[in-house]
Order: structure tokens, then sequence, then C-alpha cells
């Protein structure tokens, strides 16, 4: 058995393909296709030993476990055969989230950005799946990939009173965020913290 299809798909119902050969010495009827667990019906195609399947629900981002057997015609089974296929669907909707929810005035000050990414069936989209966000007023411009449905980003502040404003795009889903940045007594020290025995 030989999954024909890319095991990465981005749409949520795909149709693959497996080939089981060599197709006259198998019974075929005996082919028996599962996806997560559970049982899915293939259909024969034009190419011989070549079957179809398409599921009967929608896949959620992320990976997934295709299962299949079939014997031959003296009634031996075919090695155990389990593919991983990965469901990379769109995002729908990016979310923004600021640490801390403002910045002072300061070219050491920086925020924590986490862009939440989530597909159409309001789940956490797929590992590796990218992010681009751009900045209007410092001229970031970034892509970034999620890790458990999201990515992290670090922003500079700005050199005067203001807001930093940004735009995500992943595919068709956009999203949009404003980071203040206020005048503040706060100041920032850089430098560098070393043990006593001088190691960083």
């Amino acid at each position: 058995l030989t999954l024909r299809s890319n095991p990465l798909v981005r749409i949520p119902r795909p149709v693959l393909l497996i080939d089981a050969q060599p197709a006259p010495a198998l019974d075929r009827s005996s082919l028996h296709l599962f996806m997560d667990g559970r049982e899915v019906a293939g259909r024969d195609t034009l190419a011989p030993g070549t079957v179809a399947f398409a599921l009967d629900r929608d896949l959620s981002s992320g990976p997934h476990q295709l299962r299949a057997w079939v014997r031959n015609r003296q009634g031996n089974y075919s090695w155990p055969f389990q593919k991983t296929i990965v469901a990379m669907l769109p995002a729908k909707e990016l979310q923004l989230a600021f640490h801390p929810p403002s910045l002072p005035v300061s070219p050491l000050a920086a925020a924590r950005v986490t862009i939440r990414a989530y597909d159409s069936q309001e789940r956490p989209v797929a590992d590796g799946s990218t992010v681009r966000l751009r900045t209007k007023e410092t001229g970031v411009d970034t892509v970034v990939s999620t890790m458990n449905g999201a990515a992290t980003v670090y922003l500079a502040a700005t050199d005067r009173p203001g807001d930093l404003t940004m735009t995500l795009e992943s595919g068709d889903a956009r999203g949009h965020g404003v980071l203040p940045v206020r005048s503040s007594n706060l100041r920032y020290l850089s430098g560098r913290v070393t043990s006593d025995s001088g190691s960083a």
C-alpha cells in the first residue's frame, strides 16, 4: 500500500489516493481505510489498484492518522500501513495580545506581541502556518510561523508618544492592533549580567 496524494492538505475534506499493488493479486473487498480510527469508504478509480476516498466530515487543523490494510487472494494481509496527514487549513481569524499593554517612549522598551490564528472551525491552525505582521510607524515587516496555534513577535517602542499600529495577514484573514506608546518616568537600562566566575 502506498499513499499517492500529498500528505499536506489545505482543504477540510480532501480526496486522497492509495495505491494497492499488485492489483490482480489483491482481494479488493478486503481493503479497509481508517482516518483517526474511523473507517472511511473508498472507491475504485480508472487506474488499476488505485483507490480514492473522500471524508464524510471535515478535518480539523493539525495531524491526522491514516491507516489501511488489504489481503491478497491467498488470504495474507499486507504490512501495516500508517501515514500522517497534516491539515494546514487557512486562518479565518487572527487575534492580538500585548504584554505589557502599553510602552513608554524609550529605544530600549519592547512589548511581546502574541498572535493567535484560528481556522473556520474556530480551532488553532496547524503548526507552521505563517502570519505576516507589519507596523506603520516603525516599518517592521516580518513573517512568523505558528506553534500550538500562536506566534510571538517582540516590537520596540516608537521614539515619540503615539500609537504603534499593526496589521496582520494570513491568507485571506486580516487583523489589526494598536499598542499605545506614552510618555513615562520609567527608565530602561542596558548592560550585561555576569556571575562571580565571569560567565554571562
